[in-house]
C-alpha cells in the first residue's frame, strides 16, 4: 500500500494534484485518525509519503515499524532534534500554541506567513477558526520535541529513504546537509520554500521515478 500524510492545516486532497489514485493508495486524514496513526502497522512492500508534520509522523511511524517498508519519502520533514535542542523546541512549541488558541485566523495567519521556513509564500488553505483550533489539538499531540530521532535507524536503511526539500527553505535546507547528506540519503532539491507541494509537477515527477505515481 501507499500511504500519504498531509500536513498541518492540509487535508488528504493536497496530495491530489501530485498522484494517480488507484486501489493501492490510502490518504491519511491527520484529523480523524490523530490518535491511532502512530500504531499504524507497515508491511514490507508499503511506500509512506509524508509533507511537514505529515513527514515527521511517516518517519516516527516507519521508525515503530523498524522501518519494516519500502519506501519512505519525506517532503519538507524535520529530521529531528539533538538533544540539546529541545528545551528551546518546547518554548517554541508553547508560543505557538498560545496564538493557535488565542489569535484570530488573520492575525494566525499573519505570524505564521512570517516564519523563516515559509521565505515569504503564503497559506493556500481556506483557513477558518474551527480548523485553527482543530490544528492547535493536532500540533500539541505531533510535537517535535516528543519524537526523538534514531539517526543510527536512518543510516542502516538509508536506501529506503528519501528526502525532498526546498532550496528557498533555508531553515530546513541546512537541518538537512548537515543531519541528513552524511549519512547517504537521497536528497532532491526543488525550487521552492517549505511548501514544496506548490511545486506540483516537479514532486509528481519525482514521485513517479520513484515508482510510487
Amino acid at each position: 500500500m501507499k500511504h500519504f500524510y498531509h500536513g498541518l492545516f492540509g487535508s488528504p486532497s493536497d496530495w491530489n494534484p501530485v498522484i494517480n489514485q488507484d486501489n493501492g493508495v490510502i490518504l491519511h486524514d491527520l484529523y480523524s485518525e490523530e490518535e491511532t496513526i502512530l500504531g499504524q502497522r507497515t508491511e514490507s512492500q508499503d511506500i509512506l509519503v509524508g509533507y511537514s508534520m505529515g513527514g515527521r509522523i511517516a518517519l516516527e511511524v516507519a521508525k515503530r515499524n523498524n522501518f519494516n517498508l519500502s519506501q519512505l519519502i519525506l517532503l519538507s520533514a524535520h529530521p529531528g532534534l539533538r538533544e540539546d535542542e529541545i528545551g528551546n523546541r518546547k518554548i517554541w512549541e508553547d508560543q505557538v500554541l498560545y496564538k493557535m488558541l488565542n489569535l484570530n485566523v488573520t492575525e494566525f495567519e499573519k505570524f505564521w506567513n512570517s516564519l523563516e521556513l515559509f521565505n515569504s509564500s503564503m497559506m493556500n488553505q481556506n483557513l477558518d477558526e474551527n480548523l485553527l483550533r482543530k490544528s492547535a489539538a493536532l500540533f500539541d499531540c505531533f510535537r517535535l520535541s516528543q519524537m526523538i530521532p534514531q539517526y543510527s535507524h536512518y543510516s542502516e536503511f538509508k536506501n529506503k529513504i528519501t528526502w525532498i526539500i526546498g532550496n528557498r527553505d533555508l531553515k530546513y535546507k541546512e537541518l538537512i546537509e548537515q543531519r541528513i547528506s552524511p549519512l547517504g540519503i537521497e536528497i532532491f532539491y526543488l525550487e521552492t520554500d517549505h511548501r514544496v507541494l506548490t511545486a506540483s509537477m516537479e514532486v509528481r515527477e519525482l514521485l513517479r521515478r520513484k515508482g510510487v505515481s
